[in-house]
């Protein structure tokens, strides 16, 4: 059985561009998009089932409580810890597991674990601990599994809802100028392509970052 594939053309737009980041490796992309499928235990459909058409996106650089339209999704651990910090509960979680990912233990909403060749050892650490889980990959999907378009968790959270049905997509906490994680040449580009990516759904839903 195959996955979800988002946007056939989409995805081989954003991988033909990721994959020119000099100091990367992408060959064990499609190597982790087989295994991932082994640690589902949620629906996809759990996934169609909720109300995405207006949807708030927290990303990890967020300062301040944001006003929450619609469904709330956090970026990595980190961003839900900085919600449960503000009395606030995401119902969705998109990570590929290396910013706080401890915090996402015992998470009772779904996560969108993300798969790729850099992140075998972590996504094996974390995955089985997931509650509810629905792998992602960068790869062609296999079984239960979602291969969206874009590169970085935020980006990939933002293509998600749109592909998923959101006519407005609220964004906090996206500053591709502010390094919060790691400060080098890969992680400024990474950013720089989030800010492209982002840039791209908007030409298909209202996008709308806020400071």
């Amino acid at each position: 059985m195959s996955g979800l594939v988002l946007d056939p053309l989409e995805y081989e737009l954003t991988r033909a561009i990721y994959t020119r980041i000099p100091g990367l490796d992408f060959r064990g992309d499609e190597v982790a998009a087989r295994v991932a499928p082994r640690y589902c235990n949620a629906s996809i459909n759990e996934l169609r089932e909720l109300d995405w058409r207006e949807t708030t996106i927290i990303m990890p650089a967020i300062t301040s409580k944001p006003i929450v339209n619609g469904l709330l999704v956090a970026v990595e651990g980190r961003s839900l810890s900085i919600l449960r910090g503000m009395g606030l509960s995401p119902q969705v979680i998109v990570t590929d597991f290396d910013f706080e990912p401890n915090e996402l233990i015992g998470y009772k909403g779904l996560v969108l674990g993300h798969a790729h060749g850099d992140n075998g050892p972590a996504f094996a650490k974390y995955a089985p601990l997931m509650e509810r889980i629905i792998p992602t990959v960068q790869f062609w999907p296999h079984g239960c599994s979602i291969l969206p378009p874009g590169f970085t968790d935020g980006d990939r959270a933002v293509y998600l809802a749109a592909y998923l049905g959101a006519e407005v997509i609220h964004v906090y906490g996206f500053k591709p100028g502010l390094v919060i994680k790691r400060d080098d040449a890969i992680k400024r580009a990474k950013l720089a392509l989030a800010s492209v990516f982002i840039n791209r759904v908007a030409r298909l839903t209202d996008v709308r970052i806020h400071q």
